[in-house]
Order: structure tokens, then sequence, then C-alpha cells
């Protein structure tokens, strides 16, 4: 029998050794506290790395981010190489042992070393490439990411498989909390764009320093061979997908910074991170639980389905409303939130919005063919995307970046019913039962939109913009709540059972 990881081993294992039956057992419990404290962190953590955010955004210059965003094109793209996907691999297969674990380790670090070379290497030619010649230094300060992240991708990767998403949690808050602190300290201070390449270093340290103190696990050994292969057949088609999937999510960011200007990526990196804001942190709370819950499951397909339409239905329950509510309010919550002069990113990021809406269906089939061990369909479905992404951009870039959020949209439009299709197939499951899951929360977003939009017209020159903008945002939420609770009341006594499920208290 395979031996689990001392301290922690997933749940089912007694004095080292697993018992899938024990992870089967309470599956479905495991999986609704790791959503649930999943969701805590990223209520907690997010919500305050968006007031950073907005804060910073006030304290600094568009041509801030747009420096930094130029960095991260380089630095975000080789970090997605930083363990080949062998920790994608120890959550997905079965019988996995210290010697996987340890491997993956050694792997890990000696990648994170050689990554600090070559973005070391690699910055003076980078800077050149785009012309400011800031990117050198910081590149190699952001590089030092790779080192230090590299201590706690498998404690991270072990609190993950055992879906104890408690301990991940309080990682989560506790880097947001330092990175947002130091960042703020040194914007206010007058160190302009070092504020947010210092805090994003010093978050990912402390994040290491912390997954080592809650997951006590040590490497015992050196790399081994037959190991490293074993994980690395399933591994190598993860990073695949995840190089892919990085390259074209962020070509946009690559060609702006290229062929416009710092300003034009600072304001159109803003408005895409906005418009991905709700949609990346719901998907991240329930994908990367979702992802070991699937692997667990991965021979029932009943099962399968069951779990990812509810996946579906409660993403599009939270995500909807809030890109509507966003794309909605933005004239009045962009030049009031941070200024006039991040204006010109308002059309942007309403079109973007629509883009979110998309992506935050799109995104749950991913673990759902990672959890069943087809990577590779999703590493298919990138190499198609990229150059359809790239050539839309390109079509759209003559009108700035609003020609730019509109040709990623349009883009995407299409793609997303390529990877739904392959998504669909895999699983046995129809366009009528996604469209029955989404239909709730694209009914209650539409009724939203227009009650608030309506409100804001009547309000216009008689309510002050602050006023009106929270009345507003109160207005949207009563409204969907209400509409919900019309049209899907179901699900508030779906998870009052679940609740009780996870406390013990009998229905």
């Amino acid at each position: 029998m395979a031996s689990c990881a001392l301290h922690c081993s997933p749940p089912g294992c007694t004095r080292g050794v697993c018992s899938e039956g024990g992870i089967r057992l309470s599956l479905e419990i495991q999986t609704v506290r790791g959503i649930s404290w999943s969701g805590i962190s990223q209520v907690v953590s997010q919500g305050f790395q968006f007031l950073v955010k907005i804060l910073l955004a006030r304290l600094l210059v568009p041509e801030d981010f747009g420096i930094l965003g130029m960095a991260l094109v380089f630095t975000m793209l080789i970090e997605t190489v930083n363990d080949v996907g062998l920790s994608a691999a120890i959550i997905q297969k079965k019988g996995i042992t210290e010697r996987h674990l340890s491997t993956a380790f050694w792997v890990g670090l000696a990648l994170g070393a050689a990554l600090f070379a070559v973005g070391l290497l690699a910055s003076p030619s980078i800077a050149a490439f785009f012309g400011e010649p800031l990117l050198a230094p910081i590149i190699v300060v952001l590089s030092l990411n790779f080192i230090f992240g590299s201590f706690g991708i498998v404690h991270r990767t072990l609190l993950m498989k055992r879906i104890d998403f408690r301990k991940i949690a309080a990682t989560e808050v506790w880097t947001a909390g330092i990175g947002g602190v130091v960042s703020l300290v040194l914007a206010f201070l007058g160190y302009g764009v070092w504020s947010l390449v210092f805090g994003s270093v010093l978050a990912i340290l402390g994040s290491s320093a912390l997954l080592w103190v809650l997951c006590p696990w040590r490497p015992q050994r050196s790399p081994d061979r037959e190991s490293f292969l074993d994980l690395f057949g399933y591994g190598r088609n993860a990073m695949a997908s995840q190089v892919l999937g990085y390259i074209g999510s962020n070509i946009d960011y690559f060609l702006i910074a290229k062929f416009l200007d710092a300003t034009s990526l600072g304001l159109y990196t803003l408005a895409f991170q906005m418009a991905v804001f709700p949609f990346s942190r719901v998907s991240r709370i329930i994908g990367r639980v979702t992802f070991p819950a699937f692997s667990a499951i991965q021979d029932d397909t009943r099962q399968i389905i069951r779990g990812y339409l509810k996946t579906v239905r409660y993403t599009s329950l939270l995500t909807f409303p809030m890109l509507a509510g966003l794309a909605v309010v933005a004239p009045v919550f962009i030049p009031l939130a941070i200024g006039e002069k991040w204006a010109p990113m308002v059309l942007p990021l309403q079109i973007l919005s629509v883009y979110g809406i998309l992506k935050s269906v799109e995104a749950n089939a991913n673990p759902v063919l990672m959890g069943m061990g087809r990577p590779d369909l999703y590493v298919r479905y990138e190499i198609l995307s990229l150059p359809t992404i790239s050539l839309a951009i390109y079509l759209g870039m003559g009108a700035g970046i609003t020609g730019v959020a509109a040709a990623v949209t349009l883009a995407f439009c299409g793609l997303f019913f390529v990877i739904q299709t392959i998504a669909n197939r895999i699983i046995g499951l129809n366009y009528a039962a996604l469209a029955g899951a989404l239909l709730p929360a694209a009914v209650g977003s539409g009724v939203m939109v227009a009650a608030v939009r309506a409100f804001l017209m009547i309000s216009e020159g008689w309510i002050p913009g602050g006023v009106a903008l929270v009345s507003a945002i109160v207005l949207g939420a009563l409204v969907y709540t209400g509409v919900i609770m019309v049209v899907d009341g179901g699900t508030v006594e779906e998870m009052k059972s679940v609740i009780r499920r996870i406390s013990g208290v009998s229905a």
C-alpha cells in the first residue's frame, strides 16, 4: 500500500497507510468544508487586496501599474513551469508515496533556482525589448519569487490533496496582509512601482514560511528518477496546460506593452483585473477544491455530472451579478473610487465584464478534465485559443485598449463553446442541463441590471455621486436576492441542508 506524507496525509490515512474508502466516505462534506474555508479566505484576503488595489491606484499612476505589468508578463510566464506539473500530479494520482513527495520538493527547488538565473540573465534583453530600462532591476527582484515560492509548493499541494483549506485559508490571509501593508506603506513613502514589487516578494516569502509551520512535512531524501517520471507522465500535460493558458490569457498584456505604452497597459491591466476579479476568486475557491474531489471520484460519471452542475450553478450565482453589477456602475464607481485619471478604463472594463461572465463558466471545465486524467484535452484547446486570441487582439489594437477589450471578448465567445463541448462530451453532459444550471443567475442578473440602470438614470443630477453609487449597489443586491429567492429558492434550502450535515445537526 502507498505511504502517505507524515502530518499532512489525506483523510482516511492511518499510520501512513491510505484508505481510498476513507476519502470517499466523507468526500462531499470535505469538499463543502473546503469550499467554505476557501471562500472565507478569499473573501478576507481578496477583499483586502481589492481595497489595497483601490488605495494604490489613488497613490500611484497608471504608468506604475503598466511597468509592473511588463515585468509580470515575463516572470509569471516562467513561473508556470516552476514544478513542471508535479503538484497537479500529486493531487490527481492515487498511491502517492514519500519518494514522490520528496522528489517533487527537490525538483521544484532546483527549478526555482534555475528560473531565478533565467530572470537574472534575461532581464537586460527584456528591458531593451520593451524600451523600459527600469524593467531590468524589477525583473531581477521579482525573480526571487521563484526561489521563495518553491519552498512551499509541496506543502500547499499536500493540504490541497487533503482538502484542508482551513490551513490554506490562514496562509492566504497572512500573505494578503503582508503584501498589502508593505505595498501601501512604500507607496505612501513615494517608492512608486517598487512598492508593488517589494509587496509581491515579501508576500511570497511569508506564504512559504507559514506553510512550513502549518504542514510539518519535511523532505526525506534526494530526488528519485522513477518517482519523477511517474509524476511527470501526468504533470507534463498539466504544465503544458498552465503555460499555454497563461500565454493565452496574457498575450493582450504583451502586445499592449510592445505596441502601445506603459500608461495604456496600466489602464488595461487594472480594467482586466477588475473584470476577472469576481470569477477568478470564486472559480479559484471552487475549482481548487473540486479538482481533488473530482480526482477522487474520477470513475463515477454520475457523481461527476452532479458535482459539475452544482459547481457551475453556485459559481454563476456569485459571479454573474458581481460582473453585471460592476459593468453597470463602472461609470460612477471608477471616477469616485480611484480618480478621473483612470476614467479611460471604464468602457474596456464594461466590455471585459462580458468576458469575465463567460470565463466564470469556462473555468469549471479544466478541473473536470484534470480530475478525470485528461489534461491533454485542455492543452489542445489552449493551442487553438492562443492564435485565435492573438489575431483578434492584433485586429482590434488600432482602436486602443477599447479595441483590445472588444477583440478579446468576441474571440472568447467562440472559444467558450469549443472547450465546453469538449467537457460535455467527456462527462456525458448536454447543453440543456448546463443552461438550466445557469438560468437562475442569468435571470437574476438581468433584472438587477435593469433596476440599477434605471435608478442611476433617474438619480443623475440630483443625488450626489457617492450616495447614488452606494444606493445602486444596495438596490442591486436586494433585487438580485429577491429574484433568486423566487426562481431558485431550492438553492437556499439545499445550502441549509449541507450546513446541517457538516455541523452534525439532523435536518
